[in-house]
């Protein structure tokens, strides 16, 4: 919902309904994983605004709200709360901004994806990893020059433990990195978590240019016989079937783009979305660990494009 306060400020409310779960009497676990849930995202996005996450979708205010008889749905007969966040109001997603099949200002994708890339380093800098990147969950401020993550409610903290932690996929299968997918899960928190946020903003940089994310597009290029469903064996043996599929699409890139900056593009994904996670990321952080997994590389690396692409433009408007 779009909610307004008392000095005009709009934001975005966002209601937990438990009414599911007295709508056969009082299911206690129903109500139990609800609130949990609920809980979870508040003290979460919380804890990102108070560290002042600029990349992050800021939260506004939170409480409890108990509708009178008359603001009850039909056919509810039962007052029950309403637990609710409200979240800075975004002007576009990703998603519904534009149509991703067409080209667009590479100025504009490059700075946005900047902006994710930091989003993401400064969760993992207080030890959040979000779970779910993808183009839906990039909310876009000021006239679309501004992207923040949002939608931190599948995230996952090293202090804070979640019911969706036991998930094979936390997030959207459909952006999830390959090693979910086929179920493996690497025992070692940072690695599993950081890892998964990086294959997922390399995907973010695919579907922003080729409007397909490369789980899907490496999928597309298996037999059905390894398809995840369909795979009985380890992860371990079906990655060379894997590693050859991601080759064929990095392969496949968008040739419409421009050859240096589809090459940096490709290199980024190869990088990002390895589908073995223990050779992703920059490998000449190998040696300190988890500082594999850090996005700053490509940070730096997507703000040199971004400032290349907008000067090019302000030449042109000069």
């Amino acid at each position: 919902y779009e909610a307004v306060d008392a000095l005009g400020r709009k934001g975005f409310l966002k209601a937990l309904d438990y009414s599911s779960a007295f709508s056969n009497g009082l299911d206690v676990d129903t109500l139990n994983r609800m609130t949990g849930a609920y809980i979870f995202e508040r003290n979460l996005l919380s804890q990102c605004s108070d560290k002042k996450l600029k990349y992050v979708v800021r939260i506004m205010d939170h409480g409890r709200f108990a509708p009178t008889a008359d603001q009850l749905p039909p056919g509810v007969s039962y007052n029950f709360p309403v637990d609710y966040i409200v979240l800075e109001m975004a002007d576009h997603s990703v998603r519904n901004l534009i149509d991703l099949s067409q080209a667009f200002d590479n100025a504009w994708a490059l700075r946005s994806l900047h902006n994710v890339a930091v989003g993401i380093e400064e969760m993992h800098g207080i030890q959040i990893a979000h779970q779910d990147v993808k183009p839906s969950n990039v909310l876009l401020f000021d006239s679309q020059h501004l992207s923040k993550l949002g939608d931190v409610g599948r995230s996952s903290s090293i202090t804070t433990p979640a019911e969706h932690d036991d998930y094979c996929c936390a997030g959207d299968p459909k952006y999830s990195p390959f090693e979910q997918l086929y179920k493996y899960s690497h025992p070692d928190w940072k690695t599993r978590r950081f890892s998964c946020d990086m294959f997922m903003f390399g995907n973010l940089i695919m579907t922003y240019f080729n409007n397909v994310s490369i789980t899907i597009s490496v999928l597309r290029k298996l037999p059905p016989s390894c398809y995840p469903a369909n795979w009985g064996d380890t992860y371990e043996a079906i990655l060379p079937q894997l590693q050859n599929a991601f080759a064929e699409c990095l392969n496949d890139f968008n040739h419409s783009i421009e050859k240096d900056l589809r090459d940096e593009l490709i290199s980024m994904v190869k990088q990002l979305c390895c589908p073995d996670l223990l050779v992703r990321g920059d490998l000449k952080n190998k040696h300190l660990g988890n500082q594999q997994y850090s996005l700053r590389r490509y940070i730096t690396r997507l703000d040199f494009l971004a400032r290349k692409y907008e000067y090019q433009i302000k030449k042109v408007i000069l």
